[in-house]
């Protein structure tokens, strides 16, 4: 994982789609309450394909994406 700042905007890189999904785990086990993180863990969990996980991410606005 690596922060690169774009257009003023720090992105965090994973290296790979499980890296993001247990990111998220984290946050969610920091609070179950995070609908979002539940459902990005779970999601994620399912996709293989990175441009797939990387669309996800972009649709909810995070600022992460997955190193292609």
């Amino acid at each position: 994982m690596k922060s690169e700042i774009r257009d003023g905007k720090t992105i965090i890189i994973f290296d790979s789609i499980e890296e993001v999904k247990w990111y998220y785990h984290r946050k969610f086990c920091k609070d179950s309450s995070d609908q979002l993180a539940k459902y990005m863990m779970e999601t994620l969990g399912k996709i293989r394909d990175v441009a797939e996980a990387n669309k996800l991410l972009k649709t909810f606005c995070e600022p992460y994406e997955v190193k292609v």
